[in-house]
């Protein structure tokens, strides 16, 4: 029954990478791209940051009363990785990725990875802070590949403190 939902989910990653860098690439001049905004995770034991204008969030993106965050690799990578949180998200209580509210997604430019619980991935996240204009917080998830060859994509020790795009 799983392959029923590959296609979908890929289809449905495709297009939250595509709406990633139809975003990043805009002539949006409001974003100043020195600002405090990051995005880090250990994997495969090395450290792998975003900053700047490669680290922010998208408030009520595709659906209301959601965030979603995201972290683009610096240069030499394709890789975006996409934290989901619900809005209503209580400060400095961990949640447990879900199908709906709470979850995390990779694109590695080849790839994709979901840690949705229909391809067996699992993670948390903890909302340390929320205003009107940044969003930070922490998590860690297992994501294995959306196609089925059971690759699996696991990050440790995130973080995030980024600003708001509009």
């Amino acid at each position: 029954t799983n392959h029923i939902y590959i296609p979908i989910m890929k289809y449905f990653f495709y297009l939250i990478i595509k709406s990633c860098v139809i975003i990043s690439c805009g002539d949006d001049n409001s974003q100043d791209p020195t600002t405090d905004s990051r995005f880090s995770y250990e994997f495969n034991g090395d450290e792998i940051m975003a900053d700047g204008i490669n680290a922010y969030a998208l408030k009520d993106f595709d659906e209301i009363g959601s965030t979603n965050v995201y972290g683009i690799s610096g240069v030499g990578s394709d890789r975006t990785v996409l934290i989901r949180v619900d809005d209503t998200a209580e400060i400095n209580q961990a949640f447990s990725f879900d199908s709906e509210r709470y979850w995390a997604a990779v694109n590695d430019g080849a790839n994709s990875y979901s840690s949705l619980p229909v391809v067996n991935g699992s993670g948390t996240v903890t909302i340390t802070k929320r205003n009107a204009t940044e969003i930070a917080g922490t998590f860690s998830f297992t994501a294995f590949n959306t196609d089925g060859t059971g690759e699996m994509f696991e990050v440790s020790n995130g973080s995030f403190n980024v600003n708001y795009r509009e």
